[in-house]
């Protein structure tokens, strides 16, 4: 089911470009993501990481329920974000890059109960600017 308001909201809101993959750490879950800006080094990111980014989360009503824009980002320790964050910006991103993941409700909050700001089931939206990484 996630998957189609997915498509659906792509199509309504004319995203293109985007990569769709499945999940490793909940296999038969997919979620899509696609690089704004490619890369500016080679700094990769594990789970063991902590990233700075600057990034806005939100449900596809427009309603945003994370953000931090703020100048040289916030840190943000790869091993406590969202599965379908971790996955994201492991296997896709490195510093300097920004990306947009678009992920099903098991891979967001991963609860059926409201959790965060957002509804129960919510299907999520996250633009991330990579400022840098540290191992």
């Amino acid at each position: 089911y996630d998957d189609m308001v997915i498509q659906n909201y792509m199509k309504a809101n004319s995203l293109t470009g985007y990569t769709k993959v499945q999940s490793i750490l909940l296999p038969g879950n997919y979620y899509y993501y696609k690089i704004l800006i490619p890369a500016t080094t080679n700094d990769p990111i594990t789970l063991n990481s902590t990233a700075t980014a600057t990034f806005t989360g939100q449900i596809f009503n427009g309603t945003i329920f994370s953000q931090y824009n703020v100048a040289g980002g916030q840190a943000l320790p790869v091993a406590d974000a969202l599965p379908g964050v971790q996955e994201g910006l492991e296997y896709y991103a490195v510093a300097g890059t920004e990306i947009s993941l678009i992920m099903p409700s098991t891979l967001g909050s991963g609860l059926p109960a409201s959790s965060g700001g957002t509804p129960a089931f919510s299907c999520l939206r996250f633009t991330f600017d990579v400022v840098s990484v540290t191992p």
